[in-house]
């Protein structure tokens, strides 16, 4: 991808995330108890060691990187990014808070990762690649940083049919006339969803031992409450359309939702079910 265009999706990207990242500490348990699944498939394959550095891409509010530093104590650190400052921030206000105090936090976009050579062990990146305009110069430079042997865990999520809370909301806003119908358009990143797209990308980057896994990641609410902080907290683009509605549109959109999420009713909460794409792979023992 050229430069121009890419640094230009990522501006307007660094933009939403930036707003984004208060309504992602408001909400931080609600994304560490969701993406319990996808955390513990992370840690079980990098197997994080007492020693080790760690790179974290895109740590939002930190809740991946503070599993990790727990393993990697007392010598080993975690190097917690995001290309947000504002979700720096939050990622280091919630570490003060849990008292922990062997990671690092930088500002950083994974499509160029300020660190050295062959100088981190393992590389970890959650539900951040598929945002990315360029994800293959996100992932050579990974296999550039890590050290032989050095593991490295993506996650994205699947396809949009087995993740219906997100196309939920698009058809609700759609359906009011408050947001494009159908999908967003694709451009020319490649498309993670698909886990052969994943698993061959790895591999032209230079790693090898590539497992790619499709795991189950359901979402559980309590209550309707809980489950509007996706759209108007969480989910960066869908909440920045929110946010510049009027009273009057929002409390439609409100009920728009309310109205599509029925069919995951569960007594008083929600169930809706959801799938993610996690990779693993290493760098050769070169």
């Amino acid at each position: 991808m050229a430069d121009e265009p890419r640094a230009a999706q990522t501006a307007a990207s660094k933009r939403t995330w930036q707003t984004a990242a208060a309504g992602w500490e408001r909400n931080a348990d609600l994304v560490a108890r969701t993406s319990e699944p996808v955390t513990r498939w992370v840690v079980e394959h990098i197997e994080p060691r007492p020693g080790d550095i760690v790179l974290e891409l895109g740590a939002g509010p930190g809740d991946l990187g503070f599993a990790i530093s727990a393993r990697v104590a007392p010598a080993g650190r975690v190097i917690s990014t995001d290309f947000a400052p504002a979700m720096v921030s939050v990622a280091r206000r919630r570490a003060v808070a849990f008292g922990v105090d062997n990671i690092e936090f930088r500002v950083m976009d994974a499509q160029d990762i300020d660190i050295a050579d062959a100088s981190v062990d393992a590389v970890v990146h959650r539900f951040g690649p598929m945002l990315l305009p360029d994800p293959e110069r996100s992932a050579r430079h990974v296999e550039r940083v890590l050290r032989r042997g050095g593991r490295y865990a993506t996650v994205v999520w699947g396809a949009p049919s087995a993740n219906p809370m997100f196309p939920m909301f698009g058809a609700a806003l759609a359906g009011l006339g408050l947001a494009p119908a159908g999908p967003p358009p694709s451009g020319s990143a490649p498309d993670l969803t698909d886990p052969d797209v994943t698993r061959e990308l790895l591999g032209r980057c230079g790693f090898v031992d590539v497992v790619v896994d499709t795991v189950d990641h359901p979402f559980a609410f309590a209550s309707f409450d809980e489950l509007w902080a996706m759209p108007t907290e969480i989910a960066g683009p869908v909440a920045e359309l929110l946010r510049r509605l009027d009273e009057t549109d929002y409390r439609r959109a409100q009920e728009a939702i309310r109205d599509g999420a029925e069919r995951f009713r569960d007594g008083d909460g929600y169930a809706i079910p959801g799938l993610a794409v996690c990779a693993f792979a290493r760098t050769p023992d070169r």
